[in-house]
C-alpha cells in the first residue's frame, strides 16, 4: 500500500486544482485568458483640489493678551517663640497634610571655616547623622527609616542648616532622634575616615565641572583667599588634614540653639510642639559663639579677563560681574527690580541678547547674592566656544548700556516687579518653601510683617531708583571676566577686546608664562 500524502502535499494539491477551476470559469464567461495582457487603464480624470481660503480675521487677534490682574496675596498665619536655651522658633500650622516640615538653620558656614582647614564645617555637618550618645550611624539610620523621616543637612557660605520632613504621628520620635544628632553627636572615627573620602571624591568630581571651576575663581577674584574666596566643600588636603578633635572642637564652637532659627510649618500647633522641643532640646545648652569677621574684599579696578584653560572644551563658562550690596543695603530693593530686568528672567536683556538674538548660549542670566556685610553681582552664561569673545563682548555692552545712555524703561520696571510680585506666592506652595521662607525672616532678624510687606516693597521702587541702584552698584569699568574653556580657541580673540588677560590656575593662581 502507497503512502498517503502529507498533509502539506494534500494542501498544495488542492490549492491547484481550486486555481484550474476559477480560470476555467472565467474563460468560459468571456474573461481574459491566462497570461493576456491587460487592456490600457484610462487615464484618471482630472482631480478638482479645494484650496480653503483662511477664515476672516476676528478682531481679538488683533490685541496682544495682556496679564490678568495680580493674585491677591497673604501671608501664611505664624507664631514666633523662644525657647529657654535661646532657640529662636517659627511656627506656621497647616492641616492639610499629616505632615510636618522643619528647617533649623545656624548663623555659620564655610566662612567659619579656620584657614587651612576649608571644608571644616561641611565636614562637621555631614557626621550629624553617623552616631550620637545612645545610638551608632546604622542604628540611628534604621530609626528614621522606620519613622519615615528624610533628615538632610546643607552648607553654604553663611549658614549651616538641618531639615526634615516627619509624619506628624511620629514626630515626637522624630525629635528625640534629631535633637541628639544636633546635641551630641560622637564624631566616630571609622565613619569620620569613611564620610572623608566621599567628601574628597566629592571635590574631584566637582573639579571636573566647569561652571563649579568658574565660580570658585570669580569668587576668589574679589575676596581673595578668605571668607567668600575659598570652596565650602575645601580641597582633598585640606580635608586629608582634619582631624576628629578639628570637628568636635568646630560644633561646640557653632553649634549653639542661641545662634539658630528654628522653622516649623505643618501639622502640629504650639501647644504641642513647644514642650516637645523642651523635652528633647532642654539639656542643648546656649553658648556664647563668636562672630565671623567682616571678608576683606578687593573689588575689581578696571576690567581684566582671568582664562582658565580647558583643553578640548566645546563650550566656554564666562562670568561677569563685581562686588555687590549687603542684604541691610537700602540699595536691597532697587537692585532686585534692576536684576530682573537685566538678567533675572527669561525675557531679560541678557538672554535676549545672547539666546534669542544671537544663539550663543541655551541661557545667559544674572543674580544678586547678599550677605551680612557685602555681597556679590554676576552674570553667568554657558557658550559656544567659537562665540566666546563676541559673548563677553556682548555682555560688557548690555553692563555699560544699563549704567549709561539704555536704562530701564518704565515698561521694563513695570514687568520686571510684576514677575517678581507674581512669583512671590508661589515660593509658599509647598511646607519646605514655607519654612524657608520663615527661615530667612528669622535668620535675617527681620520683622513678622516683611512676609506681608514684601510684595509692596517691591512695587514701590520706581524706574528711576533702580537705575540709581544699577549705576551704583553695577560699575562697567570695574569688573572681573571669568572664562573657563579652550585656551587654544579663545585666549586670542579674548586678548582682541582690549583688557588685560590673566591665565591662572582651576584655583585662580596666575599660571606662570612658559618659556619663550
Amino acid at each position: 500500500m502507497s503512502p498517503r500524502p502529507s498533509t502539506p502535499a494534500r494542501a498544495a494539491s488542492a490549492l491547484a486544482l481550486l486555481v484550474l477551476l476559477a480560470t476555467s470559469s472565467s474563460a468560459a464567461k468571456g474573461g481574459k485568458p491566462p497570461g493576456a495582457p491587460s487592456p490600457p487603464a484610462a487615464p484618471p480624470a482630472a482631480a478638482t483640489v479645494e484650496v480653503p481660503t483662511d477664515p476672516p480675521a476676528e478682531p481679538w487677534r488683533a490685541t496682544r493678551p495682556v496679564p490678568g490682574p495680580e493674585p491677591e496675596f497673604r501671608a501664611p498665619d505664624f507664631e514666633r517663640f523662644v525657647l529657654p536655651n535661646g532657640l529662636e522658633v517659627l511656627l506656621s500650622t497647616r492641616r492639610e497634610l499629616p505632615l510636618v516640615t522643619a528647617s533649623l538653620v545656624f548663623r555659620s558656614g564655610s566662612a567659619a571655616d579656620p584657614p587651612g582647614k576649608e571644608g571644616l564645617a561641611q565636614f562637621t555637618a555631614s557626621m550629624l547623622d553617623e552616631g550620637t550618645r545612645s545610638l551608632d550611624a546604622l542604628t540611628l539610620s534604621e530609626r528614621l527609616k522606620r519613622l519615615a523621616t528624610d533628615v538632610g543637612t546643607d552648607v553654604d557660605l553663611e549658614t549651616t542648616s538641618l531639615h526634615f520632613d516627619a509624619l506628624s504621628d511620629k514626630l515626637d520620635e522624630s525629635w528625640e532622634i534629631v535633637a541628639e544628632m544636633l546635641a551630641s553627636p560622637t564624631f566616630p572615627q571609622g565613619e569620620l575616615d569613611r564620610v572623608r573620602k566621599l567628601l574628597q571624591a566629592d571635590v574631584v568630581a566637582r573639579r571636573a565641572r566647569p561652571e563649579v571651576i568658574a565660580g570658585r575663581v570669580f569668587r576668589r577674584a574679589l575676596f581673595g583667599a578668605g571668607y567668600a574666596g575659598r570652596p565650602t566643600e575645601g580641597s582633598e588636603a585640606s580635608l586629608a588634614a582634619l582631624t576628629r578633635k578639628d570637628l568636635v572642637a568646630f560644633h561646640a564652637a557653632r553649634y549653639a540653639p542661641n545662634d539658630a532659627v528654628l522653622a516649623v510649618v505643618g501639622n502640629v500647633d504650639r501647644a504641642t510642639l513647644e514642650p516637645m522641643l523642651v523635652r528633647h532640646l532642654g539639656t542643648w545648652k546656649k553658648r556664647k559663639v563668636r562672630s565671623i569677621p567682616a571678608p576683606e574684599v578687593t573689588a575689581a579696578t578696571g576690567v581684566r579677563v582671568l582664562l582658565v584653560d580647558k583643553p578640548g572644551a566645546s563650550q566656554s563658562q564666562v562670568r561677569v560681574g563685581n562686588v555687590g550690596v549687603p542684604r541691610t543695603s537700602p540699595l536691597y530693593y532697587p537692585t532686585l527690580i534692576a536684576n530682573a530686568a537685566f538678567g533675572g528672567m527669561f525675557t531679560s536683556r541678557i538672554n535676549l541678547n545672547l539666546r534669542e538674538d544671537k544663539g550663543y548660549t541655551y541661557g545667559a542670566r544674572s543674580g544678586f547674592e547678599y550677605w551680612p556685610s557685602t555681597g556679590m553681582w554676576v552674570v553667568s552664561a554657558p557658550v559656544k566656544a567659537g562665540d566666546t569673545r563676541e559673548s563677553v563682548a556682548e555682555i560688557l555692552k548690555e553692563i555699560r548700556e544699563l549704567a549709561g545712555e539704555r536704562p530701564l524703561s518704565p515698561a521694563e520696571r513695570d514687568y520686571a516687579a510684576s514677575s517678581l510680585v507674581r512669583g512671590y506666592p508661589s515660593s509658599f506652595e509647598t511646607q519646605g518653601g514655607t519654612a524657608g521662607r520663615l527661615a530667612t525672616l528669622g535668620w535675617w532678624r527681620l520683622p513678622d510683617s516683611w512676609l506681608e510687606d514684601h510684595p509692596a516693597a517691591i512695587r514701590s521702587v520706581t524706574a528711576e531708583q533702580a537705575n540709581a541702584a544699577a549705576r551704583q552698584v553695577i560699575r562697567p569699568d570695574h569688573l572681573v571676566v571669568v572664562v573657563v574653556g579652550d585656551r587654544a580657541t579663545v585666549e586670542e580673540p579674548l586678548r582682541s577686546l582690549g583688557h588685560p588677560v590673566t591665565v591662572v590656575d582651576e584655583e585662580g593662581i596666575p599660571v606662570p608664562a612658559g618659556p619663550g
